[in-house]
C-alpha cells in the first residue's frame, strides 16, 4: 500500500493506494504515531484508492480513531472505495467512523461521534423451504454464534416455526469465494411492514464453519466495543 501525507497545520490529509491488509498495518500505525508525536490530532485518510480492506485494517482504523481522540483530535474517512464502503456497510460498522465525501469538508467533521449495530448492507443468504426447488433470497440482518435473523420480503407458505430450510451464505471480510452451507431451524416468525423477519438456529452446519462464524461474530463485538470504548 502506498501513502500521501498532505500536513495543514494539527490536521494530515492520508492517502491511501493499493490493499490495505495486515502487512501493513504496522507500519502504518508507526506512520501515525510518529504523525501525533508532531502534534497532529486531526487525520484524514482518503481511501478511494483501497482495493482490499481486512479485519486487521479495520481494527487499526478504529485504534487510530481511539487514540486521536484520546489526544483531543478525530479522525474521518473520506471518499471511501466501492470496497470499502461495501465492507463496512455489510458488517453494521460504517456508522461507527465519522465519513466525508470530500477531504475539505472532512476538516469540518472532526470531532463527531457514531455508533452502529447489527449487520449491515447487502448481506444475502439463499433460504430454501422444505420441497422448494427454488430458494429464497433473505436478508441477513443479525448473525449469532448460534444462529440469524433474517428478512425475506416476500412470504412463504411452506416457512414456518419449527421447518428446516437449507441455507447458503458468504460473510464479509471471510476467505474469498467461502460458502456458508448447511441448514437452519426456525424459531419465529414474525410479520413486517414488507415481508416476515426469521429467527433461526443453525441446526446442521460443519464444525469449521460453525467455529469461523462464532470467531466472526467475536472479531465484529469486539471492533465495534473498542470503536465505543472512548465515546
Amino acid at each position: 500500500m502506498k501513502l500521501v501525507k498532505e500536513i495543514r497545520d494539527n490536521a494530515a490529509i492520508l492517502t491511501l493506494r493499493g490493499e490495505f491488509d495486515s502487512l501493513v498495518c504496522t507500519p502504518f500505525m508507526n506512520e501515525i504515531k510518529a504523525l501525533m508525536k508532531n502534534k497532529i490530532s486531526y487525520l484524514i485518510l482518503d481511501l478511494r484508492l483501497v482495493l482490499f480492506i481486512n479485519s486487521t485494517a479495520i481494527g487499526t482504523l478504529v485504534k487510530i480513531h481511539k487514540d486521536a481522540k484520546a489526544r483531543g483530535g478525530g479522525l474521518v474517512l473520506c471518499r471511501l472505495s466501492k470496497f470499502v464502503h461495501e465492507v463496512l456497510d455489510s458488517l453494521g460498522l460504517l456508522d461507527l467512523f465519522n465519513v466525508a465525501d470530500d477531504p475539505e469538508k472532512a476538516l469540518g467533521e472532526l470531532g463527531a461521534s457514531s455508533d452502529g449495530m447489527e449487520m449491515g448492507g447487502d448481506n444475502n443468504v439463499l433460504l430454501r423451504p422444505p420441497g422448494s426447488k427454488e430458494p429464497c433470497i433473505a436478508g441477513l440482518t443479525t448473525l449469532e454464534e448460534s444462529g440469524m435473523v433474517l428478512k425475506l420480503e416476500d412470504a412463504h407458505e411452506a416457512i414456518a416455526s419449527g421447518v428446516q430450510c437449507d441455507v447458503k451464505f458468504r460473510l464479509p471480510l471471510f476467505r474469498k469465494g467461502h460458502y456458508f452451507e448447511g441448514a437452519v431451524k426456525i424459531d419465529d416468525v414474525s410479520p413486517l411492514d414488507q415481508g416476515v423477519q426469521l429467527k433461526c438456529t443453525f441446526d446442521r452446519m460443519k464444525d469449521e464453519d460453525k467455529k469461523a462464524i462464532a470467531q466472526f461474530v467475536e472479531e465484529i463485538k469486539f471492533l465495534r466495543t473498542e470503536a465505543r470504548g472512548n465515546e
